[in-house]
């Protein structure tokens, strides 16, 4: 049978991505005290300037769409924010699909 803190993880990450693409909105933003101040991240040099944007759950209009990208192997990646930590990392397609196929392997 497949250890239970793989599978729950694997059931997180795809909560945050799902919440993230679906609902345009941060997963468990409720817990939020405050707005969050977003950055589209430092660019490169004579690239586009940085740019802020503001994150409140309690605005009706609220939208966030997460930052995509590409991994090293060259595989969609999107950045989640994790309310419960206070942080944001990236999570990769693949890695998902690695998780899922080793769970279902064990089964």
């Amino acid at each position: 049978m497949a250890d239970d803190n793989q599978f729950q993880q694997l059931a997180e990450d795809l909560r945050l991505v799902r919440v993230q693409l679906e609902k345009h909105q941060i997963a468990s933003d409720r817990k939020l005290s405050d707005p969050l101040i977003m950055t589209t991240g430092p660019s490169s040099p004579g690239g586009a300037p940085e740019r802020f944007s503001q994150y409140d759950k309690n605005d009706r209009m609220r939208a966030h769409i997460p930052r995509m990208g590409s991994s090293a192997r060259r595989s969609f990646m999107w950045e989640v924010i994790e309310v419960n930590t206070g942080s944001a990392r990236w999570i990769e397609r693949r890695s998902l699909s690695d998780a899922m196929l080793e769970i279902f392997n064990r089964i």
